[in-house]
């Protein structure tokens, strides 16, 4: 695994591999287990948000309860594969404070990557986050909807 890591780099002519794939928490304890000095790290939302924006995508349920349903599965299985994370391999980034503090946020993310800093780390536009789209997104109704069913999730991640 190490080996197509390097090689991807080469092919980019990049210093660090970066996979952001919607579904790779899912499977940090695997990478982990190919990869033991990787160091992981979650972007975390407010999980309404999250929801709200699967629904816009093609491959998501369209129906709020059905849409947050899937999410709240798949968070569900994420905590458990968290508790198999050594914290020193893992860390957490909430969007809100990236979007809000994006020097600090980046700062010790790059610390914790023993990435250098750069200014050049700050010049992707954070505008586009929809930190609190779900307030707009959603009507009254579906926001209940979101409460209800992702009411662990959002008490979890430590929101409102």
């Amino acid at each position: 695994w190490n080996e197509v890591v390097n090689d991807i780099c080469r092919h980019q002519r990049a210093s660090y591999f970066v996979e952001d794939n919607t579904w790779n928490i899912l499977w940090f304890d695997k990478v982990l287990k190919l990869m033991p000095h990787a160091k992981l790290v979650h972007v975390v939302r407010d999980p309404r948000d999250v929801v709200a924006s699967y629904m816009k995508m093609r491959w998501s349920p369209n129906d709020t309860e059905q849409a947050a349903r899937w999410f709240e599965s798949i968070m569900r299985r994420w905590f458990k594969v968290k508790e198999a994370v050594p914290a020193a391999s893992y860390r957490e980034i909430r969007l809100h404070e990236l979007v809000d503090a994006p020097r600090e946020v980046i700062g010790k993310a790059a610390e914790f990557w023993g990435v250098p800093w750069s200014d050049a780390l700050l010049e992707e536009n954070l505008g586009r986050s929809h930190t609190g789209r779900w307030r707009k997104d959603f009507s009254v109704d579906q926001q209940r909807i979101l409460n209800r069913v992702l009411g662990e999730q959002i008490e979890k991640l430590g929101y409102e």
